[in-house]
């Protein structure tokens, strides 16, 4: 597989809060009150801070499945909301454990999912060589130095909807296009070949946080993904 990467050009960006990358499941695993209220207390918080509760709902809810399967054992949880347009913060990286919130960003989308290129995703994909983003339950994997520099694999969970991810090269890593002045210029983020990329401004920090298995959910309305993920 080839990981050099000329694929992902786009762009993205933030402020953001930073934390330990060690967190140990705290809650019970399998007690469905103490599962019940952490969702509610992570919502009610992550609310606030712009994350719709409707998509919330779900991410967590594709969490504590992946968590029964025995896919994760760290609280520390990603979630990309795709319906909000590219030039708000719509990456928010949060421990379910504690309830705190470690950042918020701006994350690129595909170019073939904005073909008009108005800064708001239309349509995602599974298939490769598309250049579209594709939704579903995600699994960090090993890191590489590529075209981008430090860069983090994606392993898709869902098949049929992300599985593809590696065969696609759909990683995160950082560009200089995510800038604050590039979105204050063009009113939007650039957009990647299918990545969900971060700013460069604070690449490093997320990847600190977020790798080594931890769980990334990236949503959006699609019906056949909506009707057919086993997470949800």
């Amino acid at each position: 597989m080839w990981w050099s990467f000329v694929s992902c050009s786009w762009f993205a960006t933030t402020e953001a809060q930073e934390s330990s990358n060690s967190h140990p499941l705290s809650f019970e695993e399998n007690n469905p009150t103490e599962r019940k209220n952490m969702m509610k207390t992570s919502c009610d918080n992550l609310e606030q801070k712009g994350l719709k509760r409707d998509v919330c709902t779900k991410a967590v809810n594709a969490f504590y499945v992946a968590l029964d399967k025995g896919e994760t054992k760290s609280p520390v949880y990603t979630v990309i909301d795709m319906t909000m347009h590219s030039k708000e913060k719509r990456l928010w990286t949060f421990n379910l454990s504690t309830g705190e919130l470690l950042f918020t960003l701006r994350a690129a989308h595909g170019r073939n999912s904005d073909v008009n290129h108005d800064g708001l995703l239309d349509t995602v994909s599974n298939v490769p060589s598309s250049k579209q983003s594709s939704v579903g339950l995600y699994k960090t994997a090993e890191e590489y130095i590529g075209t981008h520099g430090r860069s983090l694999k994606l392993d898709g969970l869902e098949k049929g909807f992300n599985d593809n991810a590696r065969e696609r090269a759909i990683v995160i890593h950082g560009a200089s296009y995510v800038t604050d002045p590039y979105i204050e210029q063009h009113g939007k983020s650039g957009r990647s070949w299918g990545c969900p990329a971060v700013s460069t401004e604070y690449s490093d920090r997320l990847l600190n946080v977020i790798g080594d298995g931890r769980l990334v959910f990236v949503y959006y309305p699609d019906a056949s993904w909506l009707s057919g993920s086993s997470y949800l």
